[in-house]
């Protein structure tokens, strides 16, 4: 995947009863915004939801603040489970829902689009492309090379 996963499962321990702890970290998703292209966070919630069982609770989610990066994966995560048993589903009906429990789920428009942008992959069956991305750098420091040509470097 192009996207950095970690699944490391460690055994918590208290007592004589024990707990799996799986720790899923996408360290390429970029802070008030979004994956690009979106196909990774497609992937990123099905490798978690795959590695989940049913009755593995609780769950926790959490990027910085707590309600961008995490809102967007939560309402991603609910989405793709709901679209197994029901041919409809309200992106901003559960968004709204779940802002009731936590303000800003899903902070800006951007992270709200790419829900969206989500769901259309995985409708339009296109969610293991990975199209060709070009790496762009932009170097603030470099300015344009006449000067080198002019002064004969």
């Amino acid at each position: 995947m192009s996207l950095a996963q970690i699944f490391n499962p460690n055994a918590l321990f208290q007592g004589d009863q024990s707990r799996i702890i799986r720790h899923f970290h996408f360290t390429t998703w970029p802070d008030f915004g979004v994956p690009d292209p979106p196909q990774t966070l497609v992937k990123f919630v099905r490798a978690f939801r795959d590695r989940i069982l049913p009755d593995n609770k609780p769950i926790v989610v959490h990027c910085s603040a707590g309600v961008g990066r995490s809102g967007t994966f939560i309402a991603l995560d609910h989405i793709l489970q709901k679209i197994q048993k029901h041919d409809y589903v309200d992106i901003f009906s559960i968004v709204y829902e779940m802002r009731k429990e936590r303000v800003w789920m899903v902070q800006n428009e951007q992270q709200y689009i790419c829900i969206h942008q989500c769901l259309m992959c995985v409708l339009d069956g296109n969610e293991d492309m990975d199209p060709l991305r070009q790496e762009v750098h932009d170097n603030q420091g470099y300015e344009d090379d006449e000067g080198i040509a002019e002064s004969g470097i």
